[in-house]
């Protein structure tokens, strides 16, 4: 199979409406602009550069449709990997929280949602953001106690998922790299 090379520059970015703050990225990461390699598409993503949208907006829908499925696929085997450790995560969470209101049974209606979240290496500021509103009513000991053991369960999660998260992250480069070479 013949492989197309071609690079990603920042105006072929520019053209497709890069956003400004991964634009600056972009030239920050790869000044000169970037061949499209297997090594490049892994810098890529470690630096959060979000290879979907490079896809959709450069590929026709038979490119967009074979790395949409490529990356179902990766998705369901990362979380049938990662199942066992996100359902203990999901239990301490839930274990605190109910201790919580065990302590101060609430006033009205509970305004804590379940601490479901997108896993990846961002998922503990996420949900610190949204367990802040419901913690007003709580002392604040107790709601410091509550985010400690909140954040060392994510540490515990992020540990235990890191292999998983790699290879993700390795077939999310690949898949990618072999769509845009096609």
């Amino acid at each position: 199979m013949l492989q197309r090379t071609w690079s990603v520059t920042i105006g072929l970015l520019d053209a497709h409406g890069i956003c400004p703050s991964a634009r600056k990225r972009f030239v920050k990461r790869f000044p000169e602009g970037a061949e499209v390699t297997l090594a490049n598409c892994r810098k890529a993503l470690a630096a959060g550069f979000d290879l979907g949208w490079l896809i959709v907006e450069m590929l026709p829908p038979v490119g967009r449709s074979v790395y949409s499925e490529t990356m179902s696929l990766a998705l369901s085997l990362f979380r049938a990997a990662t199942r066992r450790e996100e359902a203990r995560y999901l239990d301490v969470i839930q274990s605190a929280w109910a201790m919580i209101q065990w302590a101060y049974p609430p006033p009205g209606p509970i305004h804590y949602q379940q601490h479901l979240m997108a896993f990846d290496d961002r998922g503990w500021q996420a949900d610190q953001a949204t367990s802040s509103l419901a913690m007003g009513r709580y002392l604040p000991d107790d709601v410091q106690l509550f985010r400690q053991v909140a954040q060392r369960a994510w540490q515990v999660y992020q540990r235990d998922t890191a292999s998983a998260r790699a290879e993700f992250r390795y077939s999310q480069a690949l898949a990618a790299y072999l769509v845009l070479t096609a």
